[in-house]
């Protein structure tokens, strides 16, 4: 049937729609908005890099 590839497009589309939403909205989602873009304080600990919000809709 392969319907695989049709399934990832309708999460891509909808995982960009949900971050123009974050995007928009400054003060309700301020603290999204830090985590997206990786303004986040802190150090993370040793092991594995984490694949970022943005970076897996790339």
């Amino acid at each position: 049937m392969n319907c695989q590839p049709q399934l990832m497009l309708i999460i891509k589309e909808r995982k960009l729609v949900y971050l123009g939403h974050i995007m928009r909205n400054e003060h309700k989602y301020r603290i999204l908005q830090n985590i997206v873009q990786g303004k986040v304080e802190g150090r993370r600990g040793p092991g594995r890099r984490r694949i970022s919000w943005l970076a897996n809709l790339r």
